[in-house]
């Protein structure tokens, strides 16, 4: 994820995401478990696990990892602030 300004581009259109699994997605790359997920973000486990699942779907990938191998080392992606 870089950020320009206030605007923030993703490697994957960021249309395709809501803000919500946009958070998810960093947390995942930051490679956090969904309990903690679900905690940072004051959601259950069940709600982060489906954000995921539709994560997976749109970007084409089956699982955590290849999630990672795919966004995590992409130069898009740049150091950013999680939500508390």
């Amino acid at each position: 994820m870089t950020q320009v300004g206030r605007k923030i581009f993703f490697p994957v259109p960021n249309k395709l995401l809501t803000p919500r699994e946009k958070e998810v997605f960093l947390f995942i790359l930051e490679k956090y478990k969904y309990r903690e997920i679900s905690e940072k973000l004051h959601i259950s486990e069940k709600t982060v696990s489906k954000h995921a699942s539709n994560i997976f779907e749109k970007t084409g990938c089956v699982n955590r990892k290849q999630l990672e191998r795919k966004f995590r080392y992409r130069k898009l992606i740049s150091k950013t602030k999680l939500p508390n």
